[in-house]
């Protein structure tokens, strides 16, 4: 059941001021003197936990429907985005219009506040590793960055970096952008070409001309899942939609409100099941001694087949992440 929230952040002390409320459709822009006890505590709480630091200290804040808090965040900051860019435009040009990460979510039924937190979602912490062996074997990044550069190797370097920058970036489009590059980088063989049929494969959906060389046995247990065959359909199609969304982005100047955030959250949950998989793909590619990503589409059945997890990981991961997204 949704809720409504007023989701506010601190706005840039490079940006403006503006000693009364301003509104600019259903968004207001207002300065710190206006805030509650509360929000004003809340705030401070939030400064704090980004180790962020304001003197002017504007704030920007709307009403957003949503099933939970973090997700009225999300909804809101495509508002807020939208909200800047019109300030940038017809500001000074000598301001920076942009938001901290601090600041809090109000619940409207119940009342109550709380501060923008470090780690809204999963984030960034710290790994450690154990050392057991005296003389450690040879790990996968240290063979993979060791051996001589191939074509292959190359792309899954490349494929790597648009995921790590995909990892952490804020922006939905920039996430599903940065995560589609990475696909690409492997696939893409020749320029425009597209990658969807076999970006479809590493998610264990074969498709193609190639398909009838796959062992009809673990065929059969894949479409042995009672909704296989539906979500295939819907998957492709969800990809079709990102390939345009990608295309249009890059060649109409798309912005990420010109599509609905619910949409790009739909993009960016099946390109995060999809990118770690082709990945592996092209990674069994390379410790198989495969130099070129033609290769790996040459062998990509028996690529295929090689993985002994690959139906549990289809049906208990894949498909059960996209039946109960988060």
């Amino acid at each position: 059941m949704s809720s409504k929230f007023v989701v506010a952040r601190v706005l840039n002390d490079a940006g403006f001021y503006r000693p009364r409320a301003y509104c600019l459709d259903d968004v207001e822009v207002y300065p710190a003197v206006l805030d509650t006890p509360s929000e004003a505590k809340a705030i401070a709480q939030s400064l704090e936990n980004w180790s962020e630091t304001t003197n002017i200290g504007m704030r920007i804040r709307v009403i957003i429907e949503a099933e939970t808090a973090l997700q009225a965040q999300r909804f809101a900051e495509a508002r807020f985005d939208e909200v800047l860019d019109v300030l940038d435009f017809t500001g000074t040009g000598l301001s920076r219009f942009a938001f901290l990460n601090a600041g809090y979510t109000r619940d409207l039924g119940s009342g109550e506040v709380v501060a923008r937190d470090l780690l809204p979602e999963f984030g960034p912490h710290p790994c450690f590793f154990i050392m057991t062996e005296k003389y450690p074997p040879l790990d996968v990044g240290q063979y993979l960055l060791s051996r001589p550069r191939t074509d292959l190797g190359t792309r899954l370097i490349r494929s790597v970096h648009w995921t790590r920058k995909a990892r952490w970036e804020r922006d939905y489009q920039l996430r599903v952008l940065f995560r589609w590059f990475a696909l690409e980088a492997i696939w893409m063989l020749m320029r425009d070409e597209d990658v969807v049929p076999r970006v479809m494969w590493g998610l264990g959906f074969p498709t193609g001309g190639a398909v009838p060389l796959v062992q009809r046995s673990l065929l059969s247990r894949l479409a042995s899942h009672a909704r296989y065959r539906a979500w295939r359909t819907q998957i492709l199609k969800r990809f079709r939609d990102i390939r345009k969304f990608r295309n249009d982005s890059l060649h109409a100047g798309l912005r990420r409100h010109d599509i609905p955030t619910a949409e790009l959250e739909r993009f960016e949950q099946l390109l995060r099941l999809a990118c770690p998989r082709v990945q592996s793909m092209a990674l069994r590619g390379v410790i198989a001694k495969l130099e070129t990503a033609q290769q790996l589409l040459e062998y990509l059945p028996l690529i295929f087949e090689q993985n002994p997890n690959l139906v549990n990981d289809i049906h208990n991961t894949v498909l059960y992440m996209l039946e109960h997204p988060t």
